[in-house]
Order: C-alpha cells, then sequence, then structure tokens
C-alpha cells in the first residue's frame, strides 16, 4: 500500500539515490532505464533543479538532491505509518468511539458490558457523552458521537437502529406502600415523584388525568435517579421506567402500584449513521452492544 501513497517520481528518485545509479536502479524497480531517465529527467524540469551529476561510478547527489532525499524519505515512512495505522483500524481491535446515552440508561446498560469491553480489548478507547435520548439521536447524525443507546428512536434516513431491548415507564412506589386493591386510592393519598421532561411522564399524567385520578401532591424532579432515591425511602410513588427503578435493587423491593394504572412501553436501540465506517473494533462495538441487549431482554 505504501507504493501507492508515495508519488512515483520519488519512488523512482529514492531508488537511483539507494541504487547508485540509473540503470541500478531500474533493475531494482523492474523498469526500462529509459523510463527510469524520463522519470528523473521530468522530476529535476518541475523541480528546476538539477538533482544528481553523473559520474564514472554512477550519480551524485546534488544538494537540492540530497534536500530531496531528505523529504522523500520522510514521506516514505509517513506512508508506511499510515499502512500500519489504517491496517490496524481496518484489521485489529484498535480505534476510538464516543457514546452517548441517557445518564439512567446507561447507569445499568454500560457497566456490565464496558467492564468486560475493557478487559477484552485494551486497545479500544471509549468516550461518553449524556443527554436525553433525541439529543443523542440528533448528535449520531451531526457525527459529534459515533453510536447512541435511544429510547423510542424517532428513525432517520441516514441512521440505522438495531432494537436492543424493551421496558416499561410505570408508577411505581416501595412495596410497603401498597397493599392489594388500593392502587388508585394510593394515588390520592401520596405524592408523586416525576420527571416532567420525559414524554413518557406526560403521557401517564395525562392519563391519570383522563381516568380522574389526582396525586395528592405532584414533586417534579430533574433526575431519575433522584426520583428513584426518594421511592426507595418511601416519600412517594414515582414516574420510572422499570428497569432504572429495579436496577441494583433487592427483589420486590419497587414494585408496580396496579396493573390498572396506565403504563408506557419503551423501545430501547443503538443508533448509527448508515455510513459509519465499521472497521475491525467498531464491530467488536456493536457485537458488545448486541450481546448486552440479549443478556437485559432475558432478565425481562
Amino acid at each position: 500500500m505504501s507504493d501507492l501513497l508515495v508519488p512515483s517520481a520519488l519512488r523512482i528518485f529514492m531508488a537511483i539515490a539507494t541504487e547508485g545509479g540509473v540503470t541500478a536502479a531500474s533493475r531494482a524497480l523492474g523498469l526500462s532505464q529509459p523510463a527510469v531517465t524520463a522519470a528523473l529527467q521530468k522530476l529535476e524540469a518541475e523541480l528546476e533543479t538539477t538533482l544528481v551529476v553523473r559520474t564514472s561510478r554512477g550519480v551524485t547527489l546534488t544538494a537540492t538532491g540530497e534536500a530531496l532525499l531528505k523529504h522523500a524519505r520522510g514521506v516514505s515512512k509517513a506512508a508506511v505509518d499510515a499502512q500500519r495505522e489504517i491496517g490496524g483500524l481496518e484489521h485489529e481491535p484498535r480505534g476510538r468511539f464516543t457514546i452517548g446515552c441517557h445518564e439512567s440508561l446507561g447507569a445499568y446498560l454500560l457497566p456490565p458490558l464496558l467492564a468486560r469491553f475493557f478487559t477484552d480489548h485494551p486497545l479500544i478507547e471509549i468516550a461518553l457523552v449524556n443527554a436525553n435520548s433525541r439529543e443523542i439521536e440528533r448528535a449520531v447524525i451531526e457525527r459529534s458521537i459515533d453510536v447512541g443507546i435511544v429510547v423510542n428512536p424517532t428513525g432517520h434516513p441516514e441512521s440505522v437502529v438495531t432494537q436492543l431491548f424493551d421496558d416499561t415507564v410505570a408508577i411505581v412506589a416501595h412495596q410497603s406502600l401498597i397493599k392489594r386493591g388500593e392502587g388508585a386510592k394510593l394515588i390520592e393519598r401520596q405524592a408523586l415523584v416525576h420527571a416532567p421532561a420525559l414524554r413518557q411522564t406526560q403521557f401517564l399524567l395525562g392519563a391519570l388525568e383522563q381516568a380522574g385520578l389526582v396525586p395528592r401532591r405532584l414533586v417534579p424532579c430533574v433526575s431519575l435517579e433522584l426520583v428513584k432515591s426518594l421511592v426507595l425511602d418511601g416519600a412517594g410513588l414515582g414516574i420510572l421506567p422499570l428497569r432504572v427503578a429495579r436496577y441494583r435493587t433487592p427483589k420486590n423491593t419497587v414494585r408496580i402500584v396496579s396493573a390498572e394504572l396506565p403504563s408506557f412501553a419503551d423501545r430501547i436501540a443503538l443508533v448509527r449513521r448508515v455510513d459509519l465506517h465499521v472497521t475491525s473494533a467498531a464491530r467488536l462495538l456493536l457485537d458488545a452492544f448486541a450481546t448486552r441487549g440479549r443478556e437485559l431482554a432475558r432478565e425481562q
């Protein structure tokens, strides 16, 4: 590949300098002597200088010839370095990728995935970006991140969407607050902590209003993790994705208040640009997400 990256005129000139003459250079390159001579003459004409002086022993480089040889060797080294780096990106597990997702989603999705990935692929670098799903989708299209983990992707003509697993946003509470048959009454007796910026939250609040269920008080919050903490301490009910609510929480500690109350189905997917260059490292990363998605799907 390096021969393709180095101009033929420089390769011929370096061969003349290395081999000590036109005849020897033509043999080394597998070219005719007239072709080598013509290439040298053309190069000298373009540079408006004399690069070599012919002697009885071959050729001697002039001062400009020595200067050109120094730079030509630099070009050749850069070509070899480029070949190695490109070969590594294409065929070896190395590279750098930026992953974007919502903080609460990443909290349960990424730790097991990255723990394995960092161990198995030490030459692949990862950077993380936290934002909401719409911002992550936009960042993927704008090429500011490589892959995004998105809740309910809207889709884009320039993106590829790969389904990973499902989730449900529901009204939940600490198990100590829940009594059989009291779902609706519990809504009216307890505070309801929620993240109003989420579309799912607005859907559930609207569904409660249509059903004539008015929470004792609404407590808006910007962080799903804070909503979860308040629920775990029994401060009230919460609107949460079930996977967020249950991650690293003892089984049955956080439960859906009532199956009769409204809920919202979420679809979690990996989003990348359709023209993402899928190197060997990129393929390993995509496969790691697919594996983690299957793990979470089985836990549903």
